[in-house]
């Protein structure tokens, strides 16, 4: 006899949430691995502009009226880099918070789907037990009429 559990489709069902819940999370997890990214090119732009402004005060080749301007601009440049920065900080926050959700619920329906698991291993370790027992007994009274049949003889 075939084992038949009768919550197969609600186990299908929760898997499906499970495996939809992960491609959320992925998603979530990457969109914020990519604003990390753009935190850091923005740190990087704003690190080389230091290192311009350093060699162009070192620089005596270069004009004290071109300096000042070149500083001026990379001055301003790094004022509102800071600017971008604090709001890209925000936005990775926000992203944090939506990945956080997203591995919660992704552990709910984990835990969903472990639970219909778990009631199907158990029902079907109750089914292969029942059956043992069947076949145990089938076999006793097999062996109980084979030795009626020879003490008749």
């Amino acid at each position: 006899m075939k084992f038949n559990f009768r919550m197969q489709k609600v186990l299908e069902h929760r898997k499906v949430q499970e495996d939809l819940a992960k491609t959320d999370f992925q998603l979530a997890l990457v969109r914020l691995n990519a604003e990390i990214e753009i935190l850091q090119s923005m740190v990087d732009q704003k690190k080389k502009a230091r290192v311009k402004s350093f060699e162009v005060e070192t620089n005596p080749l270069v004009t004290s009226t071109l300096q000042n301007a070149i500083l001026e601009e990379s001055s301003r440049f790094q004022v509102l880099q800071d600017v971008r920065i604090e709001k890209q900080k925000a936005v990775i926050a926000e992203w944090e918070k939506e990945v956080e959700s997203k591995r919660e619920i992704l552990k709910s329906k984990a835990i969903d789907y472990k639970i219909i698991e778990k009631v199907k291993d158990k029902k079907k370790q109750q089914f292969l037990e029942e059956e043992s027992k069947k076949e145990q007994k089938e076999n006793d009274e097999i062996s109980i009429l084979r030795h009626a049949s020879r003490n008749k003889k």
